[in-house]
């Protein structure tokens, strides 16, 4: 896990723009992707799917395409390549929840 740089989180202004960078980083070879693009992808998934977490993804009932950028982001990790927020971008999830519930008229 990488720790002495600042953590890279990407937050989907729109359901669209997340789903244009998964279609874009699945249609290539994932391993490829530079950080920017694998983490906005990555963080796409988080945006889209609130519930999914990297550490239930072998339980998560979840569309299994995605899993060439679990595999990605677990190798990344392992290498030292992700900070733990990268790893997990939770603010994504909470972003997309923020977004439901605005449009539904909760607060």
């Amino acid at each position: 896990m990488r720790k002495n740089r600042r953590s890279y989180v990407y937050i989907s202004p729109s359901i669209g723009t997340a789903e244009r960078h998964l279609r874009f980083a699945l249609s290539t070879r994932v391993a490829r992707l530079g950080n920017r693009e694998f983490l906005r992808a990555y963080c796409s998934l988080a945006y889209l799917y609130p519930g999914f977490h990297l550490d239930s993804w072998d339980d998560w009932d979840g569309p299994k395409h995605f899993a060439p950028l679990v595999r990605e982001a677990r190798r990344r990790a392992a290498a030292g390549k992700l900070t733990t927020n990268e790893l997990y971008p939770y603010q994504a999830s909470k972003a997309a929840i923020a977004r439901a519930r605005q449009e539904a008229g909760l607060r």
